[in-house]
């Protein structure tokens, strides 16, 4: 009784998107659109934006995504999602029935009611760090679907699976693992034998010795290479893992900058600024930040980010 009332509370709400995005100033050229992209500093998609465009196949997007914001692309096959914000609103890519792969920026902190109801396509979804709530009936009527999540999940619906059929949860980080048990709990009380929690492979402990067996691998912060995990010293530059930074002041290697640069050792640093080598996690290519640090008007605490400005 209670899930027949969530569904006809979203068709009544698609519906109703339906019909106020009748008003939107460019609706005229709404069923010739094949491409979006949002430009960088765009921080919301607002409610319906790009609902019911029948032609549209890609979009490239940023910030938090409103609701039913693309709901009804019937077309939509690929999604690229970069630097992300808050809340993925209720219905934002529900009935894209051609959508089969989508990551999660980083950033996005819940995904609310029907984000994914109704992509029957849906194959892969992976899920940010940031992540921490699943709404209700989030992947309604997908089947076949491999879920990644890389964050501790804290909050997830106990409807959130409902009506998914042969569904893999994949906990990719040891962060993920830490919240096996809500998600547990979550699908036990809806005793949903169709939706499967497994671990990553790669996070598994894996023995050097083993015949046909690879060691994990880390990044090294120096020249952010790859290299197996049971070294100390980089093979690539030499670069000792646990290094403190060149200076006191500077930024320790390995923070986290956004939720998606690794920040590596200082390059360069003058009277106004200290250049880092870094990662960017969501291009996964080697990037150069530049922090603003003025000689003589700021100073930093070793082992700490925030700046301290002499008054």
């Amino acid at each position: 009784m209670f899930i027949e009332r969530k569904k006809k509370y979203f068709f009544a709400n698609c519906k109703n998107i339906k019909s106020k995005i009748k008003n939107r100033i460019y609706q005229k050229y709404a069923s010739k659109v094949v491409n979006v992209v949002v430009e960088q500093g765009v921080t919301k998609i607002g409610n319906g934006a790009f609902a019911c465009m029948p032609k549209l196949k890609t979009a490239r997007i940023q910030g938090s995504i409103g609701t039913a914001a693309f709901w009804g692309c019937t077309n939509l096959e690929k999604v690229t999602y970069v630097n992300g914000k808050g809340t993925m609103e209720f219905a934002c890519f529900a009935e894209c029935k051609k959508l089969k792969n989508i990551v999660i920026a980083e950033g996005v902190s819940a995904m609310d009611k029907s984000c994914f109801a109704n992509c029957k396509k849906l194959k892969k979804v992976e899920l940010p760090t940031t992540l921490k709530s699943i709404g209700e009936i989030c992947f309604f009527g997908c089947s076949n679907v491999t879920v990644t999540i890389k964050g501790k999940i804290t909050k997830c619906d106990v409807y959130a699976f409902y009506k998914v059929r042969n569904c893999k949860i994949v906990l990719k980080t040891a962060a993920a693992k830490k919240g096996k048990k809500v998600l547990a709990k979550a699908l036990k009380k809806r005793k949903n034998k169709t939706v499967k929690i497994k671990k990553s492979k790669q996070h598994r402990p894996i023995s050097t010795n083993g015949a046909g067996r690879k060691a994990m691998k880390k990044r090294c912060f120096n020249c952010m290479k790859e290299y197996e995990e049971q070294y100390e010293v980089c093979p690539h530059c030499g670069y000792v893992d646990g290094s403190p930074p060149a200076e006191a002041y500077h930024l320790a290697p390995g923070e986290i900058l956004n939720h998606k640069y690794i920040v590596g050792t200082a390059i360069d640093s003058g009277g106004f600024g200290i250049i880092y080598r870094a990662w960017d996690a969501q291009m996964e290519q080697v990037v150069a930040i530049k922090e603003y640090f003025p000689n003589g008007v700021v100073s930093r605490v070793p082992g700490q980010n925030d700046v301290i400005v002499y008054s």
